[in-house]
């Protein structure tokens, strides 16, 4: 695909989006390594199985466009936003996700080895069966069965102790992780009142990758 076919499907895209006639972008098996879509709109489109591994995403909007089996090993979408896009199986290798909002996204079983995920709203995603070995988390890195990061509002570790089980510490309270997941809303009235549906949503997503870890592991 040359750039000027890849402009006409934009333009076409953002009219449809805008309820003004045109086109949904349907790039989906399109070959679009290593292009320049910096703050493109592509809210809903379909990139399934799309190759845009090295591309540059940055800032784009990806908002519910569905990128089952995409390739963007190595891509730039720092920034971008990807809330509630499906990137089932997606190969994100190396990507950079520095700052994206990933929320509500369904990144199960995704590569996500080596990705920076530093400052990334990874709140309501999906995470179960991704491999997130040596991603990056807010500066420090999960591997080794660990996980030392940082939300907006305290630090958080985790490890398993010496019978398997997992511990995640966030703040001042350190529990199983099962415990976190059921109790995560209780938790969050109790210690953060005026901010309690925040703090539960990072809690569940802290969950979610301690949990996506473990199962990696045990692949």
């Amino acid at each position: 695909m040359n750039a000027d076919e890849l402009q006409k499907i934009l333009e076409d895209h953002a009219l449809w989006l805008e309820g003004k006639g045109g086109a949904q972008a349907d790039l989906s098996g399109a070959d679009l390594s290593r292009a320049s879509l910096s703050r493109a709109s592509l809210s809903r489109a379909s990139l399934s199985e799309a190759s845009l591994d090295g591309a540059d995403l940055r800032y784009a909007s990806l908002d519910g466009a569905k990128l089952e089996m995409a390739d963007l090993e190595g891509a730039d979408l720092e920034g971008a936003d990807m809330r509630g896009a499906d990137l089932r199986l997606a190969n994100l290798n190396g990507a950079d996700l520095r700052w994206a909002n990933l929320r509500w996204a369904n990144l199960r079983i995704a590569d996500l080895r080596g990705a920076d995920l530093r400052g990334a709203d990874l709140r309501w995603a999906n995470l179960r069966n991704a491999n997130l070995l040596g991603a990056l988390l807010n500066s420090h890195t999960v591997g080794d069965g660990q996980i030392v990061t940082w939300t907006s509002t305290y630090w958080a570790t985790s490890t398993r102790d010496e019978r398997g089980v997992r511990w995640l510490q966030y703040g001042c309270v350190a529990l199983p992780l099962s415990e976190w997941r059921e109790r995560a809303k209780e938790l969050a009235e109790i210690h953060e009142p005026q901010k309690a549906a925040y703090y539960e949503a990072e809690t569940l997503a802290l969950v979610a990758l301690c949990e996506a870890l473990d199962e990696e592991a045990q692949r």
